[in-house]
């Protein structure tokens, strides 16, 4: 699948003229996230026991004390990420479009210990080129009447006798709040057959932003650099791989090979029908409160020493902040795996290369680092939170990841 710089140049030149008379869209801002982190949702479990990996235990006394359709999050944005552009830039750790689109997902699917896009929603690797459009919508749902909220007797019982077994069976958190709403992605993802066609593809797109999906004639210049491709790459077959997630509101009827702008059309639709229609709305973010701001807790803990208080007293509530440092750090891991993956029609995978190994040592490495964060209780992250605010990062391993991958694919 090889290619001529003069091609290249010659179609990133006609796209530069195509695309000239195009105005930029104004790039939308994204919101400010909460203080407070909140946390993916996707059942009804108000009112149960939260204990980052696990939320199986509930309170008694699950009380409703309010419905609210009022809007919370409204995001509409379209990204375009190309690990092509500037390779070694992006390779030695600039990350400002991938931690945008990472802040993005959170505001709209809150924390997860295992994010969206390891679900196969979204998969982004650095030696590709993504054009990522997404709209989620989401209200204000319902919220806990916390004056009739209360411990099981077993838990009591527990609490009592060890507030520190307490806290490692059922957590010290409990969801005060489920905010419902929905949310659509489309993503085109454009890579060769060779881990060397990038740079290739990446000059052939050159012009092409985030815009494809909001103006027509960018739209059609897209496809039009589809159908050069074909003919320079002798492979008439090829088009960028397209597909969708939805998440709520009404069914998405997508047509086959859609332009971006027909695209985006699309889930313009499913965006209306999604704020008209309340009932086809899921559970999709929660609010966490601390099990210490329940008075029953308080009181049962003033009895004790401040010594065996303190697994439940010294946990804090998580935020924002937090939780989007951790989540950039996740989806980087992710990315740099992807790309490993991608890495395997080349001499890199070759079974007699000698850069095969450390690849899949690193593989390897990548998912250990996930299952580990997957465990990670409700007092492992307000921990972690600690140290994150002394500036005690050791326990982010992105960009060690990071180094080995450069360090073996530049000797590739």
């Amino acid at each position: 699948m090889a290619m001529l710089a003069t091609h290249v140049a010659f179609f990133a030149m006609s796209a530069a003229v195509a695309c000239a008379l195009v105005q930029p869209r104004p790039e939308r801002s994204l919101d400010i996230l909460p203080y407070y982190a909140e946390v993916n949702m996707r059942d009804e479990k108000l009112g149960y026991l939260w204990n980052g990996y696990s939320d199986t235990y509930y309170l008694e006394g699950i009380s409703v004390s309010s419905m609210s359709e009022e809007v919370v999050t409204e995001q509409q944005y379209a990204m375009k990420l190309d690990g092509a552009s500037d390779p070694w830039a992006i390779r030695e750790g600039n990350w400002a479009s991938e931690e945008k689109y990472v802040r993005a997902n959170l505001l709209i699917d809150g924390y997860s210990n295992t994010p969206p896009y390891s679900q196969g929603k979204i998969e982004i690797s650095k030696d590709s080129i993504h054009f990522v459009t997404v709209k989620g919508f989401s209200t204000a749902g319902k919220s806990l009447d916390m004056s009739k909220l209360r411990l099981s007797k077993q838990q009591k019982d527990l609490l009592l006798k060890s507030p520190k077994d307490f806290v490692a069976e059922y957590g010290p958190y409990y969801i005060s709040q489920i905010m419902y709403g929905g949310l659509a992605v489309c993503q085109y993802t454009i890579q060769g057959q060779l881990f060397e066609d990038i740079q290739w593809l990446s000059g052939a797109f050159k012009e092409i932003t985030s815009d494809v999906f909001f103006n027509e004639a960018m739209s059609h210049e897209f496809e039009k650099q589809i159908s050069w491709t074909q003919l320079n790459f002798a492979q008439p077959n090829w088009r960028p791989e397209f597909k969708c997630f939805q998440y709520g509101g009404p069914s998405i009827d997508m047509p086959s090979n859609p332009s971006p702008f027909q695209a985006q059309a699309v889930l313009d639709t499913w965006w209306d029908g999604i704020k008209s229609t309340p009932s086809l709305m899921l559970p999709q973010r929660a609010k966490i409160n601390l099990i210490t701001d329940l008075q029953e807790v308080q009181e049962a803990l003033q009895a004790m020493p401040l010594a065996k208080q303190a697994p439940l007293t010294d946990v804090q509530r998580l935020t924002s902040s937090f939780a989007l440092t951790l989540e950039q750090d996740l989806a980087k891991s992710m990315w740099i795996e992807n790309s490993v993956f991608f890495l395997k029609p080349s001499i890199c995978w070759s079974n007699n290369g000698q850069y095969h190994k450390p690849l899949l040592n690193l593989v390897s490495d990548i998912g250990a680092y996930l299952a580990k964060v997957r465990k990670l209780s409700g007092s492992d992250l307000s921990n972690l939170q600690g140290q994150f605010a002394t500036g005690n990062y050791k326990f982010l391993e992105a960009t060690g990841f990071n180094e080995i991958y450069v360090k073996n694919v530049q000797l590739c």
